[in-house]
């Protein structure tokens, strides 16, 4: 039998967020209850700041941990984009280039572990740009009428940071993998 250790809260934070995410696209898109839906959205990114400073301070970092935290972070956040541009409130084409560049994450992260056995860290860039996709989901949803120019500079915006951080995620890629040989027990911030 197991016993429940303290040091699991994060992954199980982790576990809780991923059960988040078809309840989301539940009150979304089929009970249309928008704001229950953020509510649940920004419930997610709450247990998602949670666990991480749960696992820094009393050192809870665990390998299940650097793998389970970013792939629930991104099903959360492709959900919603596909939500929003399902519902017309993002464009396809910046939902999709969006969603592009998670789904390019979430492979390089597990290439990264697979061949070289490292773990990939989140960046403050790559916060930046999650902090970002949570306020555009809001404001998305919750600001009734925006005008299309206010969502267009929205999308833009999106689409900025997610170009800076690929570029910042490539310039320490090239430095921290390809320039140096990494353990098993490596973490790189990309």
């Amino acid at each position: 039998m197991t016993v429940f250790k303290k040091s699991n809260i994060p992954n199980i934070l982790s576990v809780f967020r991923i059960c988040l995410v078809p309840v989301f696209i539940y009150l979304f898109m089929i009970a249309e209850e928008h704001i229950s839906a953020i509510a649940v959205f920004l419930l997610a990114g709450i247990t998602d700041v949670i666990d991480g400073i749960l696992a820094r301070k009393n050192n809870w970092i665990t390998d299940v941990g650097k793998v389970l935290d970013p792939f629930a972070d991104k099903c959360m956040q492709i959900a919603a984009l596909v939500c929003l541009a399902l519902s017309g409130l993002l464009s396809w084409w910046i939902a999709g280039v969006l969603i592009f560049k998670e789904l390019l994450l979430l492979a390089g992260g597990f290439g990264l572990l697979k061949t070289k056995r490292v773990y990939v860290q989140s960046s403050w860039y790559g916060k930046a740009g999650t902090v970002a996709i949570y306020i555009a989901v809001v404001l998305l949803v919750t600001v009734k009428d925006m005008p299309d120019t206010a969502k267009a500079v929205i999308g833009s915006v999106l689409i900025g940071f997610m170009l800076f951080a690929l570029v910042m995620y490539f310039i320490n890629y090239k430095k921290t993998v390809l320039t140096k040989k990494c353990t098993k027990k490596d973490s790189v911030e990309v």
